[in-house]
């Protein structure tokens, strides 16, 4: 089957495609598909600027009028933006998602503006969503087992990143699909960059992090971007890593992005070396940016 590059097959009928907007011109947003006979189940639906490239690559791998299941790990635009869109087009389609994302589907003036404020001009990128068809929501339970097809999958609520998130682990894979939960990862780096945007909530978010581990998964699907193996360790290692960063940021006299900085960079050799390769990297420094203030804002709390 002759794949384009933005959809490449990564085991036996499940496929990554990118769903990043052509204007960031980094490929920064995965979602996954996996088709298997009557169901096809696509985890991170991406930016509504983007449903198009989805519904071809939804048709590419051969999709005519199987079940559409949309797992939506939460409703931020980047992750579930086109979650409404395919809703409304495609009838025989269900999306699943954590109870306090429901009211913000069902109606997503006050996500877009929220998101326009924090974001700007990517929050424009992305497109406002289309409000979804409230028939085809499905709430989920935490640690609730649902069977698609042959294929079996676990709902985790994961709040640190997000009061509405929820991880799936794919029980058939011992896969964990970890949303916002687990970092971004910077392929071309190898490396983590903390979720911790603006209002972050420090135990949650390391609550959410040893959830995931117990399930000791080897493959992490990140939606920022691609699957890696090793999933246990790289789940401790994030760990280690936003422990680490928060307890440099408690304890510094002053609060603010320079002396957290400096502070990283005498403390972690690893971040130093990262941070010195920001400036070729603009999306890097953008994410590096929300992680900051996200923790010293936590931090200024305790």
């Amino acid at each position: 089957m002759g794949m384009e590059p933005f959809l490449q097959e990564i085991f036996k009928d499940v496929y990554l495609v990118d769903l990043t907007p052509e204007d960031m011109n980094v490929k920064f947003i995965s979602g996954y598909i996996i088709h298997d006979e009557e169901n096809i189940i696509v985890v991170e639906q991406g930016p509504k600027s983007t449903v198009n490239r989805l519904i071809e690559s939804l048709k590419k791998i051969g999709y005519t009028d199987e079940r559409l299941h949309l797992f939506v790990t939460h409703i931020h635009l980047d992750h579930s933006g086109a979650a409404g869109t395919l809703l409304n087009n495609f009838l025989n389609s269900q999306a699943y998602v954590h109870p306090r994302a429901i009211k913000h589907m069902l109606n997503p003036e006050k996500l877009w503006k929220g998101s326009l404020n924090a974001l700007g001009w990517v929050a424009e990128l992305y497109q406002r969503p289309d409000p979804a068809p409230g028939h085809r929501i499905r709430v989920t339970n935490d640690e609730e087992e649902i069977d698609v097809g042959r294929y079996r999958f676990k709902f985790i609520y994961t709040e640190g990143h997000a009061s509405h998130h929820q991880s799936i682990y794919w029980i058939d894979y011992n896969a964990m699909f970890v949303g916002d939960a687990a970092g971004i990862y910077i392929r071309e780096l190898d490396y983590v960059v903390p979720t911790t945007l603006y209002p972050f909530k420090y135990q949650l978010y390391i609550e959410s992090l040893k959830k995931m581990i117990e399930y000791r998964p080897e493959y992490l699907f990140y939606p920022h971007y691609g699957v890696v193996e090793n999933g246990v360790q790289r789940l401790r290692d994030h760990l280690r890593q936003v422990e680490n960063w928060f307890r440099i940021a408690r304890d510094l006299d002053v609060k603010e992005k320079n002396f957290f900085v400096a502070r990283l960079r005498k403390e972690d050799r690893e971040f130093s070396e990262l941070y010195e390769k920001a400036e070729d990297y603009p999306v890097l420094k953008l994410l590096l940016e929300f992680a900051f203030m996200g923790i010293l804002s936590e931090a200024e709390k305790h």
